[in-house]
Parts: C-alpha cells; structure tokens; sequence
C-alpha cells in the first residue's frame, strides 16, 4: 500500500511517497518443539526479522489460518511437519489445496519422512519445498536462509 502525505500534514519539503512496511508472518507447524526452535533461531540467524508463530499440529494451524483468512492476513509461508498428531502435514495439505486461498499460501515441507510416496504427494498438493529434517544446527540455518531468500523475493516487504 503506498501512501502520500497531505501538505498540510507534514512538511512541504517532504512530498515522496512511502511505503508502510507489513511484517512477513511463518507459521510453523511441528509438534517436537526442539526442532520447532531450531527453526525459529535458524530463520532469525538468517536476519528474519517477521513474525514466527508455531503450531503443535494441523488442526491448530488450520484452526489459525481460518481465523487469518477473517482478518485477511494469511501468512507469508508455512513449515510443515508431516508426521503430527491429530491432522498430519499430508491431511493439512489436502485441505488446503481445496481453498483457493489457502492454496497461494507457499508451503515448506520438513519432514524426517524418507518414503518418495510423500515427497510425490506434497508435490502434487502444490508444496513449494520438501526438505529432509537435519541433524545439525547449522544445516537448519542453511534451511532457513533457502526460505528466507524465498521469503524476499516473492514479498518484497519481507525484511
């Protein structure tokens, strides 16, 4: 959204317009909680400066992302998990990819799920990535700097 100042408002040597700057939101959907940290502290070792919320499970996330589309503030990307209690990653891709708005919702895949059937299946459900769950910290932040690049150029308002 771009806004110009009023003359009256502010100063008449200011007349360029600026930009309100809107914050970048990841939902991470995981239900180890560790592995949702090292998510969280990649993605902010890479400079994301957005919002990052985390979800146990798929019913919690979709119970968040209606509530989002109410407020029309679906977030930038998603992290899902596959294996999860109550409503898998594979449930929660299904479901979304019958909303046409849910479906322009960019999704990341991280699984520890070794079996291409899923890796075929995200794909097919319109996921963006699909990424093995590592064992290293710093393959984590590698992780992140791939989804925060990705982040940066599709939403330029992603600092």
């Amino acid at each position: 959204m771009l806004l110009y100042l009023q003359p009256a408002i502010c100063n008449k040597y200011y007349t360029k317009p600026f930009q309100i700057m809107k914050k970048c939101t990841v939902m991470i959907t995981e239900d180890d909680s560790e592995d949702a940290e090292f998510m969280r502290q990649a993605l902010q070792a890479n400079s994301f400066g957005g919002d990052i919320e985390h979800y146990q499970n798929g019913v919690e996330l979709l119970k968040q992302l209606s509530k989002c589309k109410a407020e029309k503030s679906l977030p930038e990307m998603i992290i899902l998990d596959l294996n999860m209690p109550l409503k898998n990653g594979l449930e929660v891709l299904r479901e979304m990819h019958t909303d046409p708005d849910y479906k322009q919702i960019p999704v990341a895949v991280l699984t520890a799920s070794l079996r291409k059937e899923d890796e075929i299946a995200c794909d097919t459900l319109g996921c963006k990535l699909f990424i093995r769950k590592p064992v290293r910290f710093n393959d984590y932040k590698q992780i992140a700097s791939d989804i925060v690049s990705h982040l940066r150029s599709r939403f330029t308002y992603c600092l």
